[in-house]
């Protein structure tokens, strides 16, 4: 697969549901005017190198919502666990080997250019897979567990993703050690997607509750891209008022 021109073709997956734990009905809650899927969607299209860009959800709210703005829609099961199963899914109806890139429903923050860089560098790291990853901000993210830590070479190679702590914070060495937190942004080989969708769950998965330690466990290698910009992932009330704050609306 190679370059055309500047331009590499890469399909876009964004994967949403209503039945967020945390937040329920998120991807329809309201950004300045617009549902935040739509938010996603539109920045999602504002990159050039992707030239195709789908919303794959079980509901139906989602898909009148997208449709509403001329977006297409694929639906999917409703017992996925990961929304890697979902974007998987997909991928067995697309008729094209091109790369895919996960952008999830909840990141309406997302700019053109990180996902510029990172289809740009997956296309010449040779890997299967590639993340966007961002700076931890604070005490509060390395202690959540709703943050995923990752933790990264000198390579940029990932070697471990956790929601714990990781890598240790009980030395003075660990103080001033860089970290760094997965977006919800990842950029997947069609081969990749195929191995995912036909692997069991792996012990690590299962422990961490992070999907992409099931191919990682088997030995696939992924590369580490830093994102450009503030992104917020909307997983809380709190963060959604953050986003609209950011955005220019008052609340």
């Amino acid at each position: 697969m190679g370059h055309e021109g500047h331009k590499r073709d890469v399909v876009a997956v964004i994967p949403a549901r209503m039945a967020s734990i945390r937040l329920p009905g998120k991807p329809l809650a309201d950004i300045c005017g617009l549902p935040m899927i739509e938010h996603v969607r539109q920045r999602t299209i504002g990159c050039k190198r992707i030239d195709r860009v789908i919303v794959a959800t079980p509901d139906e709210e989602i898909r009148r919502a997208v449709e509403a703005f001329g977006g297409e829609v694929i639906m999917t099961s409703n017992t996925h666990e990961d929304c890697i199963d979902r974007v998987a899914e997909v991928a067995t109806q697309l008729d094209t080997e091109q790369p895919i890139i996960m952008v999830q429903g909840d990141e309406p923050l997302v700019n053109t250019f990180s996902l510029d860089i990172l289809i740009g560098t997956f296309s010449d790291c040779g890997y299967h897979c590639a993340v966007l990853v961002e700076k931890l901000r604070s005490v509060q993210e390395l202690f959540s567990r709703d943050v995923v830590k990752t933790v990264i070479s000198i390579k940029n190679e990932v070697l471990y993703f956790s929601r714990e702590p990781v890598p240790t914070t009980l030395y003075d060495e660990a103080k001033d050690f860089v970290r760094y937190k997965l977006l919800g942004i990842v950029i997947f080989s069609k081969d990749f997607l195929r191995a995912f969708a036909m692997s069991a769950k792996s012990p690590l998965e299962k422990i961490e509750k992070i999907g992409l330690l099931r191919l990682m466990e088997a030995g696939y290698k992924i590369k580490a891209v830093l994102t450009y910009g503030e992104t917020v992932g909307v997983d809380n009330e709190l963060e959604l008022k953050r986003v609209r704050e950011i955005m220019g609306e008052k609340v």
